[in-house]
């Protein structure tokens, strides 16, 4: 409803022409409802037209959705619906607001979200995640199921013949270390969630005796996009 509200707001200020600071509050607001709801076309229109509005009429937050906008650009790289040439023009646009050599905590950890992409260390890109300012959390929720597959491979690759449960969990951002604080999961069943999605993207579940222990064959298996899959295929 509240997105509704301000896209109504939002289309009669364009008729009106208005351009003031509260066409900004406008915008940035209903940006950050976007990014609560998961609509990726509003949040996009908003933080757009907020590039011109910030540079017009200036605003505090401005280093916040410039963050966002890198952000935004790596996931619509990583989802290949794009190439590089979003994510080059939104770093020079992180690079314009450098001071003194610094940037504030919104950009710094965007360009860390970057290079942990460019460079395929996902366990930085989890524990990013976990550290991410204000709303920046909203946007890497919709690259996680993208990360996830792609540190699958990789794990695959770097440990043979196989790799322990817990570890494989959290190599592909199950938080098996005390649990998920925002999910408010416990560490047992983090590590249930990782089996089944590496069970679901083709990773060889093997059962380790007695309990609940279990391993990844990662000599055998070959990671895809996840199938879903009720019934985890387990070996013995």
């Amino acid at each position: 409803y509240l997105c509704s509200q301000y896209k109504a707001i939002r289309q009669d200020l364009t008729v009106q022409r208005v351009n003031t600071a509260f066409t900004v509050n406008v915008y940035e607001t209903h940006g950050r409802i976007a990014l609560e709801n998961c609509d990726l076309n509003e949040f996009n229109q908003c933080q757009t037209q907020l590039k011109s509005l910030h540079y017009d009429q200036g605003s505090k937050n401005r280093d916040e959705f410039i963050a966002y906008g890198l952000l935004y650009a790596c996931l619509i790289k990583e989802k290949g619906s794009a190439g590089e040439e979003g994510i080059i023009k939104a770093l020079k646009e992180v690079e314009s607001r450098r001071s003194d050599g610094n940037l504030g905590e919104e950009l710094s950890h965007a360009l860390s979200v970057r290079r942990s992409l460019a460079s395929s260390n996902f366990p930085l890109f989890f524990s990013l995640y976990l550290s991410a300012p204000k709303m920046s959390a909203y946007i890497m929720d919709h690259m996680i199921p993208t990360v996830r597959v792609l540190a699958a491979r990789v794990m695959v690759k770097a440990f043979k013949p196989s790799l322990g449960g817990a570890a494989a969990a959290r190599m592909v951002g199950f938080y098996t270390e005390g649990g998920n604080e925002y999910e408010d999961t416990t560490a047992e069943e983090e590590i249930s969630r990782g089996k089944k999605f590496l069970s679901s993207c083709g990773c060889i579940i093997v059962s380790c005796g007695k309990g609940t222990e279990w391993k990844v064959d990662t000599k055998n298996s070959a990671v895809h996009p996840p199938e879903d899959n009720d019934g985890e295929e387990e070996q013995p």
